[in-house]
């Protein structure tokens, strides 16, 4: 059920005849992100056409059919055109910060620390001072600026599409970035990243009933049920958060700021790259630049002595493919027709949910040892939090019994930690900053590559979907497994 609303009368004029029709124009607001999956909440902020701030109203949307949302806004005066400032946040939920006057910053600096605190704008109604407490995080909101021209006798529908592509690029409302009232100079991101356009007066137009946009490429590449195969798992596409604020939870880089980003549909192996493989693809003619070390021996009780690969097959080929380097990785997936996934990418296809996302693979229920390879070695002189079960890997069909995302992907918790295709960079850092909002990566050389997911040896904090580990060497707890763009085949 779509929701309407009517917002502030904006001038009211006295008059002894009889009044034209009021100019009014009804705004009518959608999103092409999922809803409630990436934004569920909506905040509208009116201005008057001498850059005033008059009226606040935020909305709970947590329904896809509350969609668009509409709203009047009108005037009074029968002699002249009127001008209000429109501007439409959407954002999700309990992603805010405290409001400390406008303190606009421009793209790479809304990834650091919010600016210093500024004079206002301050809300005030009836003399009193209304300002809300909270305002939407703005890395994580799309915020549109618009500029409606009410003339009297005029009554028409305006139409504003708040679009993925825009998140994190904050409207300006004057040309001093610590200028706090719309004016001439205001400028907002319509539809192409981190640009800002000019905001023109625009008139209302027509009674043309609204549109919905949650069809755009978004979230519109959908598998088909035949998409996937025995070794590989098809990922629709979409829109979700990278990123976590739980930043307690986890060791090393934070998977901090978050950030809105979009994927196409794509492909990625079921389970991490085997020893089987390996072997497979050397018979096929394949030559890797930096070979793994064999392990001839049976697997020993260190760590250094648990390199799953052979010379010759010892009862391992249905092991993680361990000890093998992030360029050899990277080879053996361009081999097989594909690639190393992106930390994003990665991150994705662990947490995808029906509804947000995942915190584990599985849901958000805490690992245990009889669903998860994980917990079976000693750190720092403390027993491995599942050492009861053994030590060592195992078999990657060891990690089907719970180890298991909503696409039917096997392992990503545990088992071994896999290799990603990106630098080991901080998400503020100029690299991040520098990713487009699709399909987002740090490129670029460096020896530290980031590794994801938890490992045969992990304790439990690290075997979350956003923890970020870095690494520069083959691992006994590292391996891989490769994604697949455009087909399955």
């Amino acid at each position: 059920m779509k929701r309407a609303f009517a917002l502030g009368v904006l001038l009211v004029a006295c008059s002894p005849e009889p009044l034209p029709p009021l100019g009014e124009a009804v705004i009518e607001i959608d999103t092409d992100l999922p809803v409630p999956g990436v934004v569920n909440r909506l905040r509208v902020d009116l201005y008057s056409a001498d850059g005033r701030w008059f009226q606040h109203r935020e909305l709970a949307l947590p329904d896809a059919r509350d969609w668009p949302v509409s709203f009047s806004v009108f005037s009074n005066d029968e002699g002249a055109p009127r001008d209000v400032w429109v501007r439409a946040r959407a954002f999700p939920e309990a992603r805010v910060r405290a409001y400390r006057g406008e303190r606009f910053a421009d793209w790479p600096d809304v990834l650091g620390a919010p600016p210093d605190e500024a004079e206002g704008p301050r809300l005030l109604v009836d003399g009193a001072d209304d300002t809300p407490a909270l305002e939407p995080e703005p890395l994580l909101a799309i915020d549109r600026l618009a500029r409606i021209r009410l003339t009297p006798g005029e009554r028409g529908r305006v139409p504003l599409v708040l679009r993925g592509v825009c998140a994190g690029t904050m409207a300006q409302l004057a040309a001093e970035p610590s200028g706090a009232e719309p004016g001439d100079e205001a400028a907002a991101c319509v539809a192409a990243q981190r640009e800002r356009q000019p905001i023109e007066p625009v008139r209302p137009r027509g009674k043309a009933a609204p549109t919905s946009e949650r069809v755009a490429a978004w979230q519109a590449e959908r598998c088909d049920r035949d998409d996937g195969t025995a070794d590989r798992v098809c990922i629709p596409g979409g829109a979700t958060i990278l990123g976590s604020a739980e930043v307690a939870l986890f060791p090393d880089l934070p998977p901090l700021p978050e950030r809105i980003v979009a994927h196409r549909r794509l492909w990625i192996d079921r389970s991490e790259y085997t020893v089987a493989r390996y072997r497979q693809a050397n018979d096929s003619g394949f030559t890797a630049s930096e070979p793994p070390e064999p392990r001839d021996d049976m697997l020993g009780n260190e760590l250094s002595e648990t390199c799953s690969y052979s010379a010759a097959p010892r009862g391992r080929e249905d092991f993680a493919l361990t000890c093998v380097s992030w360029n050899t990785a990277r080879e053996l997936c361009r081999h097989a027709g594909g690639d190393l996934p992106s930390e994003a990418q990665w991150e994705y296809a662990a947490s995808r949910a029906l509804v947000g996302k995942r915190r584990y693979p599985w849901g958000n229920s805490a690992p245990n040892c009889d669903d998860v390879v994980f917990g079976r070695l000693t750190l720092a002189n403390l027993p491995g939090f599942c050492e009861g079960d053994g030590f060592g890997p195992l078999p990657v069909a060891s990690d089907a019994s719970g180890d298991e995302t909503l696409d039917g992907v096997l392992g990503m918790a545990g088992g071994v930690s896999e290799w990603t295709l990106d630098r080991y960079a901080p998400y503020d850092s100029e690299c991040w900053a520098n990713a487009d909002v699709r399909e987002p990566r740090c490129a670029g050389n460096g020896a530290r590559r980031t590794v994801r997911g938890g490992a045969w040896g992990s304790p439990p904090p690290t075997v979350g979907n956003t923890v970020r580990l870095g690494r520069d060497s083959p691992s006994p707890l590292v391996g891989f497994r490769c994604v697949y763009p455009g087909t399955s085949t």
